[in-house]
């Protein structure tokens, strides 16, 4: 979309709630949509429902709409007259010039929302923008250096974001995570913890593996497929014992079960129980 939120024109009754002061007793009033109130993309997210309804409707292929911008997949040999259906339904509802004709790109290897999706290979990985930030917030500092907060927190976030091309690499964002909760300024630096320094390190393999041979690493798009389940693990656990089954797919086939009485000296204490719940399930990947 082109201006995005300025397609969109207030109830003159509304107009008042938009007005903004300014120096000198000069007060602005915004008749239509503005860029940096923060509740503009929930007011347009109801427009972008209708074009999601109106795009998914006429076009052959498939297409998702996040806030103004469109991504859509559709047969190369289908792609023009499903352009120009999509053109032509959002400027009759929008007016001309509302499609940001410039910035429309088709191929079978195109960046979404910071994603590098690639027909040929059928991968998915980071962009090379994004591939950039996170190689610099990752190198830019000595693991055994004092670190600010904003820092840590930025880290975390980018790697938790990263970590979807492989779900191996999630565990290793939680005490990145965790180490940066109750401080009150960003700009406090602290010592990583070891676990810290060893998840960081941990990222800066992954990530220098990831350049050297990104379709090794990249994700594959049939991943994000829902894959049917082969085993079910049924199980419950106390603070003394455990019982675990390990069925079988599709036939809902128990397998092979065991019951076990724990030598763990818990002393009655129930915040153990997750613990224990947790180590059922780890029994049964080991009968799986």
């Amino acid at each position: 979309m082109k201006g995005a939120f300025n397609l969109l024109n207030y109830h003159p009754d509304y107009c008042k709630w938009f007005a903004f002061p300014l120096i000198n007793y000069i007060v602005v009033i915004h008749l239509a949509g503005l860029f940096g109130w923060i509740g503009m993309s929930y007011a347009f997210q109801v427009l972008t429902r209708i074009l999601q309804a109106l795009c998914r409707h006429i076009i052959s292929g498939l297409c998702y709409w996040y806030v103004d911008d469109l991504m859509a997949v559709s047969l190369a040999k289908m792609y023009i007259n499903d352009s120009t259906l999509v053109d032509a339904n959002v400027q009759q509802l929008l007016g001309q010039g509302s499609i940001a004709a410039a910035k429309s790109q088709h191929a079978r290897c195109l960046e979404f929302l910071g994603w590098d999706f690639n027909l040929d290979t059928r991968t998915i990985t980071l962009c090379a923008r994004n591939m950039n930030k996170l190689v610099h917030a990752l190198f830019s500092f000595h693991p055994t250096d004092k670190i600010s907060i904003s820092h840590i927190q930025r880290l975390a976030s980018l790697l938790s974001r990263v970590s979807i091309l492989s779900r191996h690499m999630r565990p290793y964002t939680h005490t990145l995570h965790s180490l940066s909760s109750g401080y009150v300024y960003p700009h406090a630096k602290i010592h990583l913890s070891i676990i810290a320094q060893s998840d960081i390190m941990m990222w800066r393999a992954f990530v220098l593996l990831l350049i050297a041979n990104p379709s090794k690493l990249s994700r594959p798009v049939e991943s994000f497929r829902r894959q049917p389940a082969q085993f079910i693990i049924r199980y419950d656990a106390s603070l003394t014992g455990l019982g675990v089954g390990l069925y079988q797919m599709p036939n809902n086939c128990l397998v092979i079960y065991t019951a076990l009485q724990l030598p763990f000296s818990v002393d009655n204490d129930s915040s153990n129980q997750n613990t224990m719940k947790f180590t059922a399930v780890v029994l049964g990947l080991l009968l799986a």
